[in-house]
């Protein structure tokens, strides 16, 4: 199967003409079609992808330039509508097929990627796997005894096993940056509304109203990757989301907020023995370390108020909710954890994090022990709270069972691009090398 390894490369091979966006596409769905073991597409769509490629070779014959996403094969989270396509929650009962896409998913059309198919989410986007009714269990291509994680773990699998190169997920508790971690890719959680959320399931696929706490962003195997889907699937006003320009270049100088230390946040031995081994690295590129604890956003009384705001956005599904007065409140409480957080971190650039406290558990594991579900969550929740940009990106493998282990790269809210540029220096400098695509099932 053919690997551009990224964006730049594939562009570089349609432009000399050594392959065309058909065999590319043809290439992909191939493999995805002989799998049976992964199960991270669920809704091949084998006629409009390479209706598509074809589309856009004729387009590049022509001699028409090419779009930033030129014959990318993509996927797209089961949760979002793509014309013509099942979106669904993972549940038979919530399964329609999409009469428009979704804004996020027309702006990578537009671009000029190529939708495969969706990609397979556990029941109501709930859990960290990726097992459901509609698509079965999702394996982790790294180890197949192991999770993807979720809810956007089939768009990690299919990134990590080289079927896809990139996806749109959704976040509300860690579903980017879980399976990001866990399948070591990458992922972006932007600054709340940066991107379009708007025909998402499981909220009205016509909803003008967006969710307020959770977020939708770009998964892909490399930083460089996600910069260029970010970008893209940015809103048509960026100047009305706040995103600012890159302030920030290189790493020596650069003050890093090194937050490794919460409540309830504890990492197991092998993850903080690989965190170690980065942060060191950090320090030997000449940035400035500044270690940070007992944040406003790791206070019992935080993690109660995202469980608030987490009941709130799901309101709709359920008949009961908060009181008018208790939301109202619970926002004004959270503009307050945002403010204090951003006082805490005025003195740095960046903060790194640990993305997930565990590597990928087993998949009985991970459905079955609720507090391991809690551990999961416990960075992507506080980091949430505060409505900031994550960049995950893996920084390693675990000594113990050779699983990725990954960090975030956290900015200030708004500044996504330098989260970004961060992250893809720590990239390019080697301190968090891309893992190559593939999977020992297709080894």
């Amino acid at each position: 199967m053919r690997d551009g390894g990224s964006i730049a490369a594939l562009h570089a091979v349609y432009r000399s003409g050594a392959a065309s966006a058909e065999s590319v596409i043809g290439e992909r769905l191939a493999a995805i079609t002989a799998d049976r073991t992964i199960r991270a597409v669920v809704d091949l769509d084998v006629e409009g992808a390479l209706a598509s490629a074809r589309a856009l070779d004729t387009a590049l014959d022509a001699g028409e330039p090419l779009g930033p996403l030129h014959g990318l094969p993509v996927t797209v989270k089961a949760s979002f509508a793509v014309a013509g396509a099942t979106v669904s929650v993972g549940i038979p009962d919530t399964a329609v097929r999409a009469e428009v896409d979704a804004p996020a998913v027309a702006r990578l059309r537009a671009a000029g990627a190529v939708i495969l198919g969706s990609s397979n989410v556990p029941p109501m986007l709930d859990g960290f796997h990726s097992d459901s009714p509609l698509g079965g269990r999702t394996v982790n291509p790294r180890d197949p005894s192991r999770t993807p994680g979720g809810s956007s773990g089939g768009a990690g699998a299919a990134i990590a096993a080289g079927f896809s190169d990139g996806d749109i997920g959704s976040d509300l508790g860690g579903s980017i940056r879980v399976p990001a971690a866990f399948c070591g890719v990458v992922g972006h959680r932007p600054s709340q509304f940066a991107v379009s959320k708007r025909g998402h399931l499981p909220w009205p696929l016509d909803a003008l109203v967006e969710p307020p706490l959770s977020a939708a962003g770009p998964m892909a195997r490399t930083v460089a990757d996600v910069q260029q889907l970010f970008e893209v699937l940015l809103r048509v006003d960026p100047e009305a989301t706040g995103i600012a320009p890159v302030t920030l270049a290189e790493l020596r100088g650069l003050r890093v907020g090194v937050w490794r230390d919460e409540p309830g946040a504890e990492c197991d031995p092998e993850v903080d023995a690989v965190l170690d081994c980065f942060v060191a690295a950090l320090a030997d590129a000449g940035c400035v370390l500044v270690p940070l604890s007992g944040t406003v956003l790791g206070r019992p009384q935080s993690a109660d108020l995202f469980d608030r705001l987490v009941a709130v956005e799901l309101a709709f599904t359920s008949d009961g909710g908060a009181s008018i007065g208790q939301v109202w409140a619970d926002w004004e409480a959270q503009r307050g954890v945002r403010a204090e957080w951003a006082a805490t971190v005025a003195d740095v650039d960046i903060v790194i994090a640990p993305a997930v406290p565990v590597v990928a558990p087993l998949h009985d594991e991970v459905q079955a022990d609720a507090e391991l579900r809690r551990r999961i969550t416990r960075w992507s929740a506080m980091t949430n709270l505060a409505a900031v940009p994550c960049t995950v990106l893996p920084v390693g493998l675990d000594p113990v069972h050779g699983m990725p282990v990954a960090v975030q790269v956290i900015a200030p809210f708004g500044r996504d691009r330098d989260a970004l540029v961060m992250a893809r220096a720590l990239q390019d400098a080697g301190l968090a090398p891309a893992l190559a695509p593939g999977s020992v099932l297709l080894s």
